[in-house]
């Protein structure tokens, strides 16, 4: 029988995933995707590590959910222990990372686990695949090779960040000892299920700017923790908005960051979490982290005034949910 209750946290806490894939996350649905790579890309790869910088800066930990193929520094795309889902393998290049920095990412962990702050490395699947449609089996095996890969780190795997949000397989969760995952709001979840609306919502997250965003508490279903996002940060430039006025991105941008203080002081105004999550691939310009560094800035603020907590989501679950 399924079990589901509201978790009461003392204060609210702020977490800020980052869903870690590079090219893992295009090339599966996009087969061409890797022949357009452009210089760009690498840029993007490179400025994750001026993202650390920005969390250093606050002292702000974050969780990186991180592909495990990212985990390797070579490989020979054998992967003997992992049940096949798809082709994957054939994309893989098997090569390393100096050939192929986009599908190994050895030196990206050591900057995390090297950083000031004490970040999360979560999981974010092996290879990138949709839990809600492959077996068990392949589900199973794909988290067995993360936990044998966080084995040789000194941190555990403790949370789940599913691909593309498609949620299932969540027996093999448990199996895994996994203990906390994040899991799309309920009044944006049944929109989500279809792609017109999810076009609609993803713009309105951009230009909606008057009302808070929808939050909810934490919940712990069937031994597992559910911890709910509360908003996507998506820098505002000319490739989200399709605007190149400045003047007008900046004023898209102040009114942006406003609906996320204003959601921020309702999560601390009702003790529940807020939870925002990006891909750090989206911030590619200096621009895009000095919008970074304000939320950041804002967040300190309020932790230094103790309205809230700064917490990975497995620091959540060790303080408040074990």
């Amino acid at each position: 029988m399924k079990t589901q209750k509201s978790m009461q946290l003392p204060k609210s806490v702020f977490t800020f995933s980052f869903d870690t894939e590079l090219i893992w996350g295009m090339f599966r649905y996009n087969p061409a995707f890797q022949n357009k790579l452009d210089k760009d890309w690498f840029k993007k790869r490179r400025n994750i590590q001026l993202m650390l910088r920005e969390f250093n800066r606050y002292d702000i930990p974050a969780t990186w959910a991180i592909v495990g193929h990212l985990f390797l520094d070579k490989c020979n795309k054998k992967h003997a222990d992992i049940k096949k889902g798809d082709d994957w393998i054939k994309q893989d290049p098997g090569t390393n990372l100096k050939k192929a920095p986009l599908w190994y990412g050895k030196d990206i962990i050591d900057l995390i686990l090297s950083s000031k702050a004490k970040h999360e490395i979560a999981s974010h699947s092996f290879s990138h695949i949709d839990f809600d449609t492959c077996s068990p089996a392949v589900a199973d095996s794909e988290l067995k090779k993360c936990r044998s890969l966080f084995n040789k780190l000194p941190c555990k795997l403790t949370t789940f960040i599913f691909p593309r949000d498609k949620y299932g397989n969540f027996e093999a969760l448990r199996k895994n000892n996994i203990k906390i995952y994040r899991k799309e709001v309920k009044t944006k979840r049944d929109l989500l299920k279809s792609r017109f609306f999810k076009k609609i919502v993803r713009a309105l997250d951009i230009f909606c700017f008057f009302k808070a965003d929808p939050l909810e508490p934490i919940v712990q279903n069937n031994k597992l923790i559910q911890m709910p996002k509360s908003r996507l940060i998506v820098p505002i430039n000319k490739e989200t908005t399709g605007i190149s006025s400045k003047t007008l991105l900046n004023i898209i941008k102040y009114f942006n960051l406003l609906k996320i203080k204003r959601t921020i002081n309702k999560a601390i105004a009702k003790k529940i979490p807020i939870h925002l999550y990006s891909h750090p691939i989206d911030f590619t310009s200096p621009a895009d982290l000095v919008y970074l560094r304000k939320i950041l800035a804002f967040v300190k603020k309020k932790e230094m005034q103790k309205k809230l907590e700064c917490l990975t989501m497995q620091q959540t679950y060790e303080k408040y949910l074990k």
